[in-house]
């Protein structure tokens, strides 16, 4: 998932932040659009296959987990749904990757 909207406290001081003025009205204030913070996660061109599917990599004491179609994922590698993922990311020694969205989306379950 991908939020849709950001707030961001902006710093005034040390223990201080700026804060709307009562009674003003900001909607001539410029905003900006950001796209999403990683390609993966962006919404898919139609016709793409939109299920979520994992793949692992197991090297010599890790173990490494993809989001499918990552390009750094094994080409052979077991397809696992999300528990499986989530069951394999919480053993010792694995990590997920992060040139793909898996570090993002198994990072905060």
């Amino acid at each position: 998932m991908e939020p849709v909207e950001y707030t961001v406290w902006v710093p005034a001081g040390e223990d201080e932040y700026v804060r709307p003025v009562e009674g003003q009205d900001y909607s001539a204030v410029p905003t900006e659009t950001h796209p999403p913070s990683h390609p993966y996660l962006a919404p898919p061109p139609p016709g793409t296959d939109r299920r979520w599917a994992w793949t692992i990599e197991r090297t010599r004491g890790a173990t490494v987990l993809h989001e499918c179609g990552c390009p750094s994922a094994p080409p052979d590698g077991p397809e696992l749904t999300l528990d499986d993922a989530v069951t394999a990311y919480a053993r010792p020694g694995a990590r997920a990757c992060g040139e793909c969205a898996a570090a993002e989306v198994l990072d905060r379950l």
